[in-house]
């Protein structure tokens, strides 16, 4: 059994067999039919959501292969950050809040679409990826203010996602208020600095089934 945690920091056991391959096994498998059900990550943390699911041993080349490429791709969006996390198989995009929205609104500003457009291509592939939407604030306002901004904000670039063909289950949303400030919030160039949008790039089970095959197709 595989525990990762849920948002309220319940355990999350979920079952694996001996059957199933390693990649796989952190998720519910049915041995009559060999399908498996998908758990739902919308009650994992981001951190459990970053571990998950697993990568075997045979995908990772190709996968850390596709990391490298997609960086390439990103890289090329002005005003963002791009890193990765868990030794190199989820991608990390730092956006600014300003090129998304104007001060203390919660709609999305036209510039945003410049922004989205480049991540349409990892929805449409269901599981391809589960994408991870973490959204911050400086400390400006009470906390249930900035938590509250940071909530409909994420919510905001999620259904901005599903309006070009991604698929709910794959997309999570988290609301940071002004918890975890990369700079003390003491000037308006740090405070500025607070204010952005992360979104995790996870490799999902259908890119690793693929990732196993050597046959990574993206649809342009």
């Amino acid at each position: 059994m595989t525990s990762v945690f849920s948002q309220d920091n319940t355990p999350i056991t979920v079952a694996k067999s001996e059957k199933i391959p390693f990649w796989k096994k952190i998720f519910w498998w049915n041995k009559k039919d060999t399908a498996y059900v998908h758990p739902n990550i919308q009650n994992f943390t981001l951190e459990g959501n970053c571990m998950v699911p697993a990568i075997s041993a045979k995908a990772l080349p190709q996968i850390r292969k596709t990391v490298l490429q997609e960086m390439r791709r990103l890289y090329k969006i002005k005003q963002i950050k791009v890193s990765t996390v868990r030794n190199g198989e989820v991608i990390k995009v730092v956006i600014p809040m300003s090129q998304l929205f104007q001060p203390n609104d919660t709609t999305l500003w036209n510039r945003a679409n410049l922004m989205l457009r480049p991540f349409i291509r990892y929805t449409q592939i269901p599981d391809y990826y589960h994408i991870l939407i973490v959204a911050h604030s400086d400390d400006t306002g009470t906390q249930a203010y900035t938590e509250n901004l940071t909530r409909i904000r994420a919510e905001a670039v999620k259904e901005w996602l599903l309006a070009y063909g991604a698929v709910p289950e794959y997309v999570v949303t988290y609301a940071q208020g002004s918890k975890n400030p990369l700079y003390s919030n003491t000037s308006e160039v740090n405070r500025d600095r607070n204010r952005r949008l992360e979104i995790y790039l996870v490799p999902g089970e259908e890119l690793i089934w693929d990732a196993e095959k050597n046959k990574i197709n993206f649809k342009e």
